[in-house]
């Protein structure tokens, strides 16, 4: 659900991205924002997730903006992911997990399928 920070973005409004107004709008929106405890994730980590999002924003301001403070300047790079893979391997032993590793068909499956 997307939620209007309208208190923050007053605060934002009009003032350089510098680390003092980046600490200001943190403030604000700590007190403006309230995650429900809907079990769709942990409150604490969806908090940390929006005052992410406002710190994004503002990196990226600063580097539109071309006024980058030393604070956020090793910030502003972007992550390229580096290729990995991986193999696993399995030995299965069919007798040892027997019935479990055979197929066995539902008893009902035949009326099912017929429509019966």
């Amino acid at each position: 659900v997307a939620v209007r920070a309208a208190k923050t973005e007053a605060f934002l409004a009009g003032k350089a991205p510098t680390k003092e107004t980046f600490d200001g709008a943190v403030a604000v929106l700590k007190g403006e924002i309230t995650i429900p405890d809907d079990h769709i994730g942990k409150v604490s980590y969806r908090s940390q997730l929006v005052l992410a999002f406002l710190h994004k924003f503002l990196v990226h301001l600063q580097v539109q903006l071309g006024t980058t403070t030393p604070e956020f300047a090793g910030l502003q790079q972007r992550y390229v992911p580096v290729e990995s893979y991986g193999t696993q391997d399995f030995v299965f032993d069919e007798n040892e997990h027997a019935p479990v590793s055979h197929a066995l068909p539902k008893l009902g499956a035949v009326d099912q399928a017929t429509g019966e």
